[in-house]
This record gives structure tokens, C-alpha cells and sequence, in this order.
């Protein structure tokens, strides 16, 4: 459970996400960039304020509270599931870092 209102990256998203675990978040750059509607759950922020060079996302106590008793109510087997596809995204993102970092540090 994370109701960011912003983060850099999301390593505590990602490191849910690598375990397994339904995450549940802001659906907002870049929390959304991470966690997708299969696999995880978007909490819509209600308004938004400047932060720095970025923005701070605010998400409303009431959907948050629904978003988690639908979490709680949601059957084992379809938890089981989001985690597995959320697992597949985390190797997908790690993946695709390691290429990355590769390629950089082959140069």
C-alpha cells in the first residue's frame, strides 16, 4: 500500500511488485508507470500541487478506503493472479534496466 503522492522512481513499488504482492497506489506519474490496472490498484488523485521540480498528487481517504476494502473482498485466486502478472512486470522492468545499464557501460 502506497499512496504516494510522489515518488522519483517507486523501488518500494517495484520491490512489492517483485515478491509477488497486489500493490496498490496513486495513478499518477510515475507510480502508473509501474503498477498497471492488471496487475496492481490505481487510487485517482483528487488534486494535484507543485513540488520542486515535480508534483505532488493527492488521493481522496474515502476511494483510497474503498479501493482497499475491494482489495480485502477480492478472492484469493484473482490476488494469486495479479500477483503472478505483477511479478512477470517486475522481471519485464529489471530486464529492460539491466539492458540499459549494459549498454552504458559497455561504452
Amino acid at each position: 500500500l502506497c499512496p504516494s503522492r510522489s515518488e522519483g522512481w517507486g523501488h518500494n513499488l517495484v520491490e512489492g511488485m517483485s515478491c509477488g504482492a497486489l500493490v496498490i497506489t496513486t495513478d499518477a506519474l510515475p507510480m502508473s508507470e509501474h503498477v498497471r490496472a492488471d496487475y496492481g490498484m490505481l487510487v485517482s488523485a483528487v488534486h494535484t500541487k507543485p513540488r520542486h521540480l515535480g508534483t505532488c498528487h493527492f488521493v481522496d481517504v474515502g476511494a483510497l478506503e474503498t479501493t482497499i476494502a475491494a482489495a480485502i473482498a477480492m478472492p484469493v485466486s484473482r490476488k494469486a493472479e495479479m500477483g503472478r502478472l505483477a511479478r512477470e512486470g517486475f522481471l519485464e522492468i529489471d530486464s529492460a534496466f539491466r539492458e540499459r545499464v549494459g549498454r552504458l557501460l559497455a561504452r
